[in-house]
């Protein structure tokens, strides 16, 4: 029997028993797969077998992992047999953030679908239709080329109909367009404008240290350092080499 490698995350469930192994990651996928079903939170993403006594269960988001634990009070029953079940970070307090739901912890209307590749928004419309009776619309991201970012919005009139549609998309385990995507709430204000803005913030930080770069590099260099210095406190690592290499340019001028 071959063991996976697995590190856990503040996502994962450790399943633990002398035997574990044993039951195979199908049986063990289908008891902790039932248990969410059965009390209506996100099912499990994977399920890996680390050791003969060990088991990983991912969750998608944390919340999820939590209430597995609070269900089950940390013991799983595999095909007749209990096994012992805990967070590897332990629980989080109530309140505090960390997953993909709402402020006051109930489901938002709006799913987001991550790894969709080049699909259409038709195409992930038909994919939801399959399990959802009506859905509001859906929006695919396009950056400035007209390409897709890789994700989108499926919105919904109501929230429980969001999570009965991803609870459902996951069991049937749909794909789109032949990809595996991942389905999880969006919170309630916008996830595009968020990726978004942190997207322009990593560009215009690249394109900071670009140009002071290349502001150091030209003819000017010695004195780009020093004013770049004197506004981050403390100067750079080029600016103290340069000095510990030898006398300032102002000097070697005189």
């Amino acid at each position: 029997l071959a063991y996976q490698t697995s590190v856990a995350t503040p996502n994962t469930v450790c399943v633990q028993g002398a035997g574990i192994s044993a039951k195979g990651e199908a049986a063990i996928d289908a008891a902790a797969r039932q248990v969410a079903i059965d009390n209506g939170f996100s099912v499990h993403e994977a399920v890996r077998l680390v050791s003969a006594n060990l088991a990983h269960v991912e969750f998608p988001h944390r919340e999820a992992a939590e209430q597995f634990i609070n269900v089950t009070q940390g013991h799983l029953k595999v095909a007749g047999f209990s096994f012992n079940a805990r967070l590897t970070h332990g629980l989080r307090p109530e309140g505090t953030p960390g997953d993909h739901r709402g402020t006051d912890g109930a489901p938002t209307e709006t799913l987001i679908v991550k790894s969709i590749g080049e699909a259409s928004e038709n195409e992930i419309f038909s994919a939801f239709a399959q399990v959802a009776p009506r859905i509001k619309g859906v929006k695919c991201p396009k950056n400035f080329s007209g390409q897709s970012k890789g994700f989108a919005f499926v919105y919904f009139y109501e929230a429980f109909e969001a999570e009965a549609a991803m609870r459902h998309f996951r069991m049937q385990a749909i794909k789109i367009k032949g990809r595996v995507v991942a389905v999880d709430f969006a919170p309630p204000q916008s996830m595009e404008e968020e990726i978004a803005h942190d997207e322009s913030k990593r560009k215009q930080e690249q394109e900071l240290r670009q140009s002071h770069q290349q502001a150091l590099s030209g003819v000017n260099g010695d004195m780009w350092a020093s004013y770049l210095a004197m506004f981050s406190g403390g100067g750079c690592g080029e600016v103290k080499q340069e000095e510990s290499s030898g006398e300032p340019a102002t000097k070697r001028q005189r």
